[in-house]
């Protein structure tokens, strides 16, 4: 046995992958053995709520929270998160710290955040209230197929936005409701996702489409802002996607699938639901009259 911490050791801060943790160490012993695993509490940094941690490689018991142990003949203890305290600011700055350029900074998350977010909402507002038609019965007509609006707004809308802003959120604040602090490489995913779907969402459902002859394009105009979020992001935050590359590929393809499998979607509708089969847009052409109704 070895490197023994008696009861009453300090335990050192430490930014884990999730936030910092402090305590007081509060059985007779923990073993850094590696044959054993032991239990004891800790003070939450942020709250000062005393939480059940259980130290070694066994997987943890119900309730307490997995940590590592042994660096230096120092105790760390890398807890998953606080419920008491909403898991607390130290996590998502420590996350913005990791992948970002931009240290813990307060200022940093939430303006970075908050832009991605309102460049989301913008770009589904031009969508949703085009000059003509909303967005759904532009795709809709360029295959010839004829959507409800009820559908449209909840799908093109509604969802699309919610989607967008769970993958900012995760990406940018490494955190989601309910999961609490991600893991690193989740978040790096989300921040991949978040590159590829501003990506192809300008080129394939608007700028190709434009240049095809389908013309009006709703929300074409605030597409200059997904170009310069998704160039910001991988200048801004290339720390984080170098750290993990095969996650952040693998999320730029996931939100570069979802908008080029639209069209794709919308073509599948229209042989699965005769009723709404309608003449397709000819290029060039003005959009048909009964897009717009």
């Amino acid at each position: 046995m070895r490197n023994w911490h008696q009861a009453g050791d300090r335990v050192p801060h430490f930014v884990g992958r999730t936030i910092v943790f402090h305590g007081t160490i509060c059985r007779n012993q923990l073993a850094h053995d590696r044959a054993e695993a032991a239990t004891g509490f800790a003070k939450c940094a942020t709250c000062g709520s005393i939480l059940r941690y259980r130290v070694g490689r066994r997987r943890a018991m119900p309730g307490a929270w997995t940590i590592n142990y042994q660096e230096q003949q120092m105790l760390f203890l890398v807890i998953s998160g606080c419920t008491e305290c909403g898991y607390g600011m130290t996590a998502l700055l420590a996350h913005l710290d990791r992948v970002s350029v931009f240290g813990p900074s307060a200022v940093a998350l939430f303006l970075i955040l908050g832009l991605d977010w309102a460049f989301s909402a913008l770009h589904t507002y031009q969508e949703w209230r085009g000059a003509k038609a909303p967005l759904w019965r532009v795709f809709g007509a360029v295959v010839g197929v004829w959507l409800p609006n009820w559908l449209g707004f909840l799908v093109f809308t509604i969802m699309l936005t919610l989607a967008l802003w769970c993958l900012g959120l995760a990406g940018i604040a490494g955190w989601f409701p309910v999961a609490g602090p991600l893991p690193e490489a989740i978040a790096v995913w989300a921040l991949g996702a978040v590159i590829g779907a501003r990506i192809s969402d300008t080129l394939v459902s608007h700028w190709r489409l434009y240049a095809l002859g389908y013309r009006p394009n709703p929300g074409l105009s605030s597409t200059s802002l997904y170009v310069l979020e998704a160039v910001f992001i991988v200048l801004t935050f290339w720390k984080g996607l170098s750290l993990y590359p095969r996650a952040a590929w693998l999320g730029f393809a996931f939100g570069a699938v979802l908008f080029v499998l639209v069209l794709p979607a919308l073509r599948g509708t229209r042989v699965i639901i005769p009723l709404w089969r309608r003449p397709p847009w000819i290029r060039w052409q003005p959009l048909p009259e009964w897009a717009t109704k």
